[in-house]
C-alpha cells in the first residue's frame, strides 16, 4: 500500500495542471460512460470549482487510483458548516465503483445539492469494509495517508454559486398595474439570454418567455388577482440557475371582478372566478332560462383581493342557456352560460 498514489480529476479545463504533477490518470474524453452531469471537482476551494457547482446541482467527485480496487470500498464524507469532515464528523456516502479505465481503479462520489454561498468540505477514504475500518484518505491530490492521521486536519474544499450570468443580475423588480406585472432587472452580462418563469405557489412553475441578449424588461399582461410569483432562470455549462424569487399582488382594480367561464360552451363542466377588493359575504348561483334556480355553486365569506374560482358540473342538464350570479354586499353580476351536449 505504500505505493499509493491517488488523485482526485479536474473539471476538463484543469486537466493540464495535473500532467504537470505526473499523476495517473485518465482522460475523460477517453471514457464513453462518464455521467453527463460531470462536474468533476478541483483539489482546493479555488475559483473554477466555485463557477462550475451551481445552487441546486449534485457534484461529482472521481478518484483514480494506481492499483486494481476491486473488492474495496470507498467512502466520501462532507460538512457544510465550516469544519472539517472526519471519519466521525460530516454527513457520508459510499461511493460507486467504475470500470473507466484499465485496470478496474475509478471510483465516483456524489455529493448531494447545496445552496449557493455554501462551502463544502470532503475527505474520501478507502478501506477493505466499513467507513470506520478505513486504512487510507485522500486529502488533496498530492496527499494519501495511511495508517494512521490526524483527522479534521485538512479536505477538498468548494463553494456553491449562481454562474455568472446570474450573478450579473442585479435589481431585479416587479410592479403590478392593474391586470399586468412589468419586471425588470440590469444586467453585467449582455449576451446573457434569460427564461421568465411564473408561479402561484412556489412549487409548479411554467416558463413566459425568452429574453434574448440586451433585454432586460418583461411584461406579463392578462394576470389575475392574487399572489404572483417570478423568477429569471438561465442555463450556462449544462447547469441550470435562478435569480431571487420575487412576489407581487394583482389586486381587483374596482369593487370586484369576475372571470368570463372557461370553458364556454362546456360539457359538462365549467369554472368561473371572481375576486373581491374587500372581505365580504358572497353567494354564486345558477339559474336556467326562465329563471329558476338550477345550483348553489358557493356561499360564504371571501377574502379581499384573493381569486376564488367555482365550478359548475351540468351532468343531468340539458343543452341550453343558463346564468350565473354571484351577490355580494355591493355588487351583482351575471354572466352567460352555453351548456352544448
Amino acid at each position: 500500500m505504500k505505493n499509493l498514489i491517488t488523485i482526485l480529476l479536474l473539471c476538463f479545463c484543469a486537466l493540464p495542471v495535473f500532467a504537470g504533477y505526473g499523476f495517473d490518470g485518465h482522460n475523460p474524453t477517453m471514457a464513453t460512460t462518464i455521467p453527463s452531469n460531470s462536474n468533476m471537482l478541483q483539489n482546493t476551494a479555488s475559483g473554477t470549482a466555485s463557477s462550475i457547482i451551481t445552487g441546486g446541482s449534485t457534484a461529482t467527485v472521481y478518484a483514480n487510483f494506481q492499483y486494481n480496487t476491486t473488492g474495496k470500498s470507498v467512502y466520501i464524507v462532507y460538512t457544510t458548516n465550516g469544519t472539517n469532515p472526519s471519519k466521525t464528523n460530516g454527513a457520508n456516502s459510499s461511493c460507486t465503483f467504475h470500470n473507466y479505465t484499465d485496470p478496474d481503479r475509478t471510483w465516483v462520489c456524489t455529493l448531494p445539492s447545496q445552496s449557493n454561498g455554501v462551502t463544502v468540505k470532503y475527505v474520501m477514504y478507502i478501506s477493505d469494509s466499513t467507513l470506520s475500518a478505513a486504512w487510507g484518505r485522500l486529502v488533496t491530490a498530492s496527499t494519501v495517508q495511511t495508517g494512521s492521521w490526524t483527522e479534521g486536519d485538512t479536505a477538498f474544499s468548494y463553494t456553491v454559486q449562481a454562474p455568472l450570468s446570474i450573478a450579473a443580475i442585479t435589481n431585479f423588480e416587479a410592479t403590478a398595474t392593474n391586470n399586468s406585472v412589468a419586471l425588470s432587472w440590469e444586467s453585467r452580462d449582455p449576451n446573457i439570454t434569460l427564461s421568465i418563469q411564473h408561479s402561484m405557489n412556489q412549487k409548479d412553475w411554467t416558463d413566459l418567455g425568452t429574453i434574448g441578449s440586451g433585454l432586460t424588461n418583461f411584461t406579463a399582461k392578462n394576470v389575475v388577482v392574487g399572489t404572483h410569483y417570478y423568477r429569471l432562470k438561465t442555463i450556462e455549462q449544462d447547469f441550470v440557475s435562478y435569480s431571487k424569487t420575487l412576489a407581487v399582488m394583482v389586486e381587483v382594480p374596482d369593487q370586484y371582478i369576475v372571470y368570463p367561464a372557461y370553458p364556454n360552451p362546456f360539457n359538462p363542466q365549467t369554472t368561473i372566478g371572481f375576486a373581491t377588493a374587500t372581505q365580504q359575504f358572497v353567494h354564486v348561483e345558477v339559474f336556467n332560462a326562465v329563471g329558476q334556480k338550477i345550483q348553489t355553486l358557493f356561499q360564504g365569506i371571501v377574502e379581499p383581493n384573493t381569486l376564488n374560482q367555482v365550478s359548475f358540473k351540468a351532468d343531468g342538464l340539458s343543452s341550453g342557456t343558463y346564468l350565473v350570479r354571484i351577490l355580494g354586499t355591493r355588487f351583482t353580476h351575471t354572466q352567460k352560460l352555453t351548456l352544448a351536449k
